[in-house]
């Protein structure tokens, strides 16, 4: 079948996560890496993770670039807050909605907010 986009973006927002992932510098490299394998893709270089901003906006940051595009995400821990919000965007094709699920279990997510877009 032949692909008719040339890129595949998941954005998924995921609520009440577990805390200790999204505090953690080691554990959210390992997420990148994790995902990256998951979804058969090829990393290019190193995960990069870092914390930074202030006050409300304080919070991790990262990017994995891939062969085929990037994975990124930034975690908001404030006030309670365990949230983290993903962007997976790829030249090719890799199934959603176990990407999804695989995403709500691997930060236990209580909640979940997915937008899916073919471009």
């Amino acid at each position: 079948m032949e692909q008719t986009a040339w890129g595949f973006h998941l954005s998924l927002d995921l609520y009440d996560v577990n805390r200790e992932i999204i505090t953690s510098e080691k554990l959210l490299k390992q997420f990148l890496i994790d995902i990256t394998d998951f979804i058969k893709m090829h990393r290019f270089g190193e995960p990069q993770v870092y914390k930074f901003g202030s006050g409300k906006l304080e919070g991790w940051s990262g990017v994995q670039l891939i062969e085929e595009s990037c994975i990124s995400f930034h975690c908001d821990e404030q006030n309670g807050n365990n949230t983290i919000y993903i962007d997976l965007f790829s030249c090719c094709k890799y199934n959603v909605e176990k990407t999804i699920i695989y995403l709500i279990e691997y930060f236990n997510a209580k909640k979940v907010n997915p937008l899916y877009r073919e471009r």
